[in-house]
């Protein structure tokens, strides 16, 4: 079993149809990480 791409397109349809974009575990991911470097940026800044 292949693993999955978080990011390639996944076929639908027999291959006819395409769609581009991230699975629910990644948008959770991306959501965690802006999150966690928006509190790091604030924290360096209010050192300086």
């Amino acid at each position: 079993m292949a693993p999955r791409d978080f990011f390639g397109p996944r076929a639908f349809r027999n291959g006819r149809v395409r769609v581009y974009g991230c699975s629910p575990g990644c948008l959770l991911i991306s959501l965690v990480l802006s999150v966690l470097l928006t509190i790091l940026l604030n924290v360096f800044i209010r050192l300086f």
